[in-house]
Parts: structure tokens; C-alpha cells; sequence
């Protein structure tokens, strides 16, 4: 009898604790098998590259409420330093100019534009929190004044809110460009945060398991 009530004990928690955290994609604009247009890109470039200064920055909003794991996205270098760093930042006023939440940069990693260069991956140390139907942005930028890179177009027609800075970041606008605009290629990868019925589930559960080891000490 004790082994039988052990096991069922076991399986209950089993059971409610299944699903409590699944990963999810938040975002995603490659194609099939992480395609992306390899010959075109918004221009990434510092103030003494062989392209005038200038940084996009590429909205999104999160399908689910989730914690960052990773980003994937495809940067293309064609001139100067190898050196990119990408900054997920939250919005304020329709714009990439609200708290950076975190920050990633990457050295002689990326590839030459048309060569069909590597996905990079931006693992989240941090790992904040990103609220469904919030909008937030993902801000290329050259750490070294003399790169000139490229954030490689999706080839999936996907488009939305793009904006463009000259002056490092401090002002962003469209510089004309018709709205909405071609993104650069990116996934934002997550752990969905539980879910409050998970919560009510797993604590009836280890109620449940309370019960049965009271009876069994009561049977004895």
C-alpha cells in the first residue's frame, strides 16, 4: 500500500508539472530553414567607415508574455573592423530610445555579405522580461567607427516599423522611407513564464499528495 501511494504521489506531481515552462518563439521572420535574403541588408556603419555614419533599428512585439533566452539574426560585414553589437531596448515614444535591456558584441563574427554568412546568437544573460503586445527594438551598431556591415534583409516579405539614426542614436526617423518597411532578419527565442492556473494546478496537486500521505499514516 505505502509503495502504491508513493507512486501515485509521484505521478501527480508529474503530471501537473508538465507544461509549467515551454520555449517559445516570440518573434521570427527567417524562412524555412533559417533563410534570409544573403545579398541585401540595411547598412550598419560608423562615422569613419567607408559608408556615412548609420544605425536601423527594427521593431517587434512579442506573440506571449516570456523571458529572452536568445536572438538570432544575420549581419553581413563588408568593410573595416569585424565588429557588431546588437541592443534590445524598449520603446519610448514610438522610438529606440527607452532603457536598453540588454546588450550583445560580436567580434570577428560575421561573414562577408553575398557569402551566405552565418546566423549569429545573442544569449540572454539577463534574461528580462518581454510583455505581449509591448513594442521594443532591436538597435544594430557599429562598437568600432570604422565598420561597415550590413543587416541582412528577410526574404519573406515581412515588414514593419524600421528606423534609422545618423548621430549614433540619439535621434531616429524614417529619412523618408515609405512605412511599413523592410526588416532585417531575427528570431527572439524565450521560456514562457507560467501561466497563474499552472500555479493553483501544481499547489492542489501537492495538496492532494498531503491528503494521501494522511491517510496512509491514519491507515496504519
Amino acid at each position: 500500500m505505502k509503495k502504491r501511494v508513493v507512486f501515485l504521489a509521484i505521478l501527480l506531481l508529474a503530471l501537473l508539472s508538465t507544461g509549467v515552462a515551454q520555449a517559445d518563439i516570440l518573434f521570427n521572420n527567417f524562412g524555412a530553414g533559417d533563410t534570409y535574403d544573403t545579398s541585401f541588408g540595411w547598412t550598419v556603419s560608423g562615422s569613419t567607415s567607408q559608408n556615412p555614419q548609420f544605425e536601423p533599428a527594427m521593431s517587434f512585439t512579442p506573440s506571449t508574455t516570456a523571458h529572452l533566452s536568445s536572438i538570432d539574426f544575420v549581419t553581413s560585414m563588408l568593410s573595416g573592423t569585424n565588429e557588431v553589437m546588437l541592443s534590445l531596448v524598449n520603446d519610448s515614444g514610438g522610438a529606440p530610445l527607452g532603457l536598453a535591456l540588454e546588450s550583445w558584441t560580436f567580434i570577428n563574427q560575421m561573414g562577408t555579405l553575398g557569402s551566405n554568412p552565418s546566423v549569429l546568437t545573442a544569449d540572454s544573460v539577463v534574461h528580462p522580461l518581454l510583455d505581449v503586445g509591448t513594442t521594443y527594438w532591436l538597435v544594430a551598431s557599429p562598437p568600432v567607427s570604422d565598420t561597415w556591415a550590413g543587416w541582412n534583409f528577410n526574404s519573406i516579405g515581412d515588414t514593419g516599423t524600421v528606423l534609422f539614426s545618423l548621430d549614433g542614436g540619439a535621434g531616429w526617423g524614417t529619412l523618408g522611407y515609405t512605412e511599413p518597411i523592410t526588416r532585417g532578419v531575427f528570431r527572439v527565442n524565450s521560456t514562457a513564464v507560467p501561466e497563474p492556473s499552472t500555479f493553483l494546478l501544481l499547489g492542489a496537486g501537492l495538496a492532494g499528495v498531503g491528503l494521501l500521505r494522511r491517510r496512509f499514516k491514519n491507515s496504519r
